[in-house]
């Protein structure tokens, strides 16, 4: 999804494409932090031709909506960040022109720990990755 103040020039668009948005200025998390979501950022303006106007860094997925709803920059950011009620910030689906690898589903647990629990949300994973990760 793309994050954009709610009075940009985009908002009346459903989907973008990085034609749409790529001088645009970027909020965006650094590598060291958030590794995996910087990296889909700039994969998708990699695969668009070019290289992100990065406006600021941030870390929090709070800091990012408020930059992008004062108008500091737009935000590629996953589909989830829609619930969260961001006020001045509105969601616009992505069209990238080539498949861009999004972000990993893990799961972790203490070694040796075995139990009916642990089996039990293995299980829900499996079953239901597909639906898990459409929109990641």
């Amino acid at each position: 999804m793309l994050a954009v103040p709610a009075h940009h020039r985009l908002v009346s668009y459903d989907e973008v494409s990085i034609d749409d948005f790529r001088h645009e200025p970027v909020i965006l998390p650094e590598r060291r932090t958030r590794r995996h979501s910087h990296d889909l950022t700039m994969n998708i303006f990699k695969e668009g031709g070019s290289m992100p106007v990065i406006a600021q860094y941030a870390e929090e997925k709070q800091t990012i909506l408020s930059f992008v709803a004062a108008g500091l920059g737009i935000a590629l950011v996953p589909a989830s960040y829609k619930d969260m009620n961001a006020d001045g910030v509105k969601y616009l689906a992505l069209t990238p022109k080539k498949h861009v690898e999004g972000l990993p589903l893990s799961a972790m647990w203490h070694q040796g720990n075995n139990t009916l629990y642990v089996r039990s949300l293995l299980e829900i994973l499996s079953d239901n990755i597909d639906e898990l990760t459409r929109e990641l």
